[in-house]
């Protein structure tokens, strides 16, 4: 009996002995691989505004033949306005205003807004007309969204050109019979994504 004891211990301790062998062969093909790196970041900045020195020097190009009007940047140079009136059929106002990013990241021009309003007459669409052109192409004459492939890169600029017409009506019962006031207005919305 004390040799089949004297057995069984000697199978136990050889188990014990081939696990501890065989955690010490597993040990030895073990691995790690690290990853270590710096990352520099620079900052970035959104400031989408007119250039209210381009153009003819104050951010504004008349276009030739075009009425004279009373026309300007604001201050903080997010805002064109102007003051113009048109005498007869034919008679406009067009001018270019140039967006600018003055900004690190590129901005997409996602939409445009357009308004025009006249509380003396509800007809005044058959002799006046407003477009927007942007960059030289598309011709807006009323609000766009879910524009594409308009970026504007960091430092670069863009002609927008803004035009106001008397235009002559189908029907001269079409003109209007007393002066009236056309309030127009729009917006260019950038955004930091392309829509496309």
């Amino acid at each position: 009996m004390g040799n089949k004891k004297s057995k069984k211990g000697l199978v136990i301790l050889l188990l014990l002995l081939a696990v501890v062998l065989m955690t010490i062969g597993f040990a030895a093909y073990e691995q790690t691989l690290r990853i270590n790196g710096t990352v520099g970041i620079q900052a970035s900045s959104w400031n989408v505004l007119y250039n209210n020195t381009a153009g003819s020097g104050n951010g504004i190009t008349t276009t030739s033949g075009s009425e004279t009007a009373t026309a300007t940047i604001n201050t903080n140079d997010t805002n064109f306005s102007f003051d113009v009136t048109l005498a007869e059929p034919g008679d406009f106002y067009e001018a270019t205003i140039y967006p600018h990013n003055y900004g690190t990241l590129t901005a997409y021009l996602d939409s445009i807004t357009m308004n025009a309003t006249c509380s003396d007459d509800s007809n005044f669409t058959n002799y006046f007309t407003y477009t927007l052109t942007y960059n030289g192409g598309t011709s807006y004459t009323a609000s766009a969204t879910g524009i594409t492939g308009q970026g504007l890169a960091k430092n670069a600029q863009v002609p927008v050109k803004i035009r106001v017409e008397y235009k002559q009506p189908a029907n001269a019962n079409q003109l209007p019979a007393n002066d009236v006031t056309v309030t127009v207005s729009g917006s260019l919305h950038y955004d930091s994504e392309d829509n496309g």
